[in-house]
């Protein structure tokens, strides 16, 4: 069990990695039980994600609990969470995410989204579509048994929530 709890995390674009990812917080292939609670989260720069929780080669991110978190004002080419697992809870949190691709982007089976605020969700100069929340499969793991509920969503440019039905939409 991990837990990451009241930090104060800026990813701005003068920060690189050494393998060239740009997560401001991200929980590895086969790590779970972790709570992030009371963290406030800002990314700027392109191709930025606030939250990275990975999926690896039969390896997925389980038992995620992501609640009360800030996150923005933040300008980004990325996405301010994503998911790859099961058992995952996203509640209670300020999402301010402007100039980017969508709030959470999740693939994930047993997930809560609820009670969150998501705050100005647009895209950056040139990008996609934004969505405030994208449900997705992918390689055998189909977003299902998702109760969204509660949420509040203001100056969204793009699909407030956006679930297509497999791999091939």
């Amino acid at each position: 069990y991990y837990k990451v709890q009241g930090f104060n995390v800026i990813r701005d674009s003068e920060v690189t990695s050494v393998d060239g990812r740009y997560s401001a917080l991200e929980i590895r292939p086969g790590v779970s039980y972790i709570e992030l609670n009371n963290n406030r989260v800002v990314v700027t720069g392109s191709d930025r994600t606030g939250v990275f929780c990975r999926s690896g080669s039969r390896q997925s991110t389980n038992h995620i609990s992501i609640v009360n978190n800030t996150f923005g004002p933040s300008y980004a080419g990325g996405i301010c969470i994503v998911t790859y697992g099961h058992n995952i809870i996203i509640s209670n949190n300020k999402l301010n995410f402007g100039g980017g691709n969508d709030a959470i982007a999740a693939r994930a089976k047993d997930m809560i989204i609820s009670n969150n605020v998501f705050n100005s969700v647009s895209n950056y100069p040139g990008g996609g579509h934004p969505d405030c929340i994208q449900l997705y499969s992918f390689a055998g793991l189909d977003a299902s048994n998702v109760l969204i509920e509660g949420n509040i969503f203001k100056n969204c440019a793009g699909q407030v929530i956006y679930a297509p039905l497999n791999d091939n939409q």
